[in-house]
């Protein structure tokens, strides 16, 4: 999808936003359910498709559904299904932010004498992850990530993955090219939104009053962005007509403001190896759904083959052509989704993905470095595609995070 194809959408929240995670509120000792943020795929698609159905005249109450592929049609829109997304990720005023990759680990430096004990963005000590020497796993003989030694042992304590951190475009940029992003390109989720407990009660919906027989408590934890904090999301196959508007977004139907961008929602530039660039690494901006080869960044036609390279365990796959020897991975916890499935009138399938942050290190054996950067960086990869889901950027993998041994 490129930037010219589809228009950009800002989603600011007019109240908090509440996106349930996947337990159920029934769940034996959760005294509170969290919200996910940024929102599912399908969240974001479905209050878009009901914008556009509802300028379109469809009447929801009349529309019925036979199966989940029998979606609203009208001879100016078309199908609501020929949507398709990129994103959604957060934007910091007109700053776009990405996912920061999981192999950056980071630690707050010691404070200095005059820093401000209210600063919200302490300076960061950041370190990327290396290949490691092959070791006995459950896998067989494979190579697994590590923390480089420094000279003193002692400044290696503390460094922790970044999950839930992000990265502007400018620090996305940086990591790609083999470098660690400043302090300052790095929003964490206290600079972001604050999260905010919410307590309530069941009803009969036909009374509008408490269930007397089997009242029932529920707590949740809701988002609350900051003003300068909205979501943003590339929209391919919207009807040109389509004028943006409030919409009802995640639970409760909160209201979300819809704003029009003229800037396209562009990725960071593609990295250009050299001498020192011994390989790529494949970075996930949004999850995945990579089915039964979740460890491998492999296209969904061809399963991946195993290969025994003597040394250590190593994967082949081919993505658009570009065939793929990977030698390692970093991969987040799965990611759970579901949500509520408004033609079935029942909740969705819980799905696992791959998480966004997971990165895949690889060698490319039928083109070089170049050609192949430019086959891969901004494509996506698994089943969701219309979702916006596997979206993957290229970073180099250079000698000095691990060359293969």
């Amino acid at each position: 999808m490129s930037t010219n194809d589809y228009t950009t959408w800002r989603l600011h929240a007019l109240d908090t936003w509440f996106f349930r995670e996947t337990r159920p509120f029934d769940t034996i000792g959760s005294p509170e359910l969290s919200s996910h943020f940024p929102p599912p795929a399908p969240t974001v698609a479905g209050a878009i498709k009901t914008l556009v159905g509802e300028q379109a005249g469809i009447d929801w109450r009349e529309f019925k559904p036979k199966t989940a592929q029998d979606e609203p049609r009208d001879e100016r829109y078309g199908r609501l299904g020929d949507l398709h997304l990129r994103g959604p990720f957060l934007c910091v005023g007109d700053r776009v932010l990405f996912p920061a990759p999981l192999f950056l680990l980071a630690k707050k430096k010691k404070p200095e004498a005059d820093a401000s004990a209210t600063d919200k963005n302490p300076e960061l000590s950041l370190r990327r992850l290396r290949i490691g020497k092959p070791v006995e796993t459950d896998l067989g003989i494979v190579r697994l990530p590590e923390l480089p030694k420094s000279e003193n042992g002692d400044e290696d304590k503390g460094y922790k993955p970044m999950e839930n951190a992000w990265l502007t475009a400018t620090g996305l940029k940086k990591v790609l090219d083999g470098n660690v992003p400043n302090s300052q390109d790095i929003f964490m989720p206290d600079q972001l939104y604050a999260a905010e407990s919410r307590l309530g009660i069941g009803r009969d919906n036909r009374t509008k009053t408490v269930r007397a027989d089997d009242a029932l408590l529920y707590q949740t934890r809701h988002i609350r962005p900051y003003d300068n904090v909205s979501l943003v999301v590339g929209i391919e196959g919207l009807p040109p007509d389509i004028q943006p508007s409030p919409v009802q977004l995640g639970g409760e139907g909160r209201l979300a403001l819809i704003e029009a961008v003229p800037d396209g929602l562009n990725l960071p530039e593609k990295p250009s190896p050299d001498g020192e660039t011994h390989g790529l690494i494949l970075i996930l901006l949004t999850p995945a759904d990579l089915d039964n080869a979740w460890r491998l960044p492999n296209s969904k036609s061809k399963a991946p083959a195993e290969r025994d390279s003597g040394k250590a365990k190593l994967w082949r796959c081919e993505i658009d052509g570009v065939k793929l020897v990977v030698h390692s991975a970093v991969i987040g916890k799965p990611l759970r989704e579901g949500g509520w499935h408004m033609a079935e009138g029942k909740p969705r399938r819980v799905e696992s993905l791959v998480p966004a942050g997971s990165a895949w290190y690889c060698t490319v054996e039928n083109m070089d470095l170049k050609a192949a950067i430019g086959k891969l960086h901004g494509i996506q990869v698994g089943d969701g595609e219309k979702l916006g889901r596997g979206l993957i950027v290229v970073g180099l993998w250079q000698r000095k995070d691990g060359a293969e041994i």
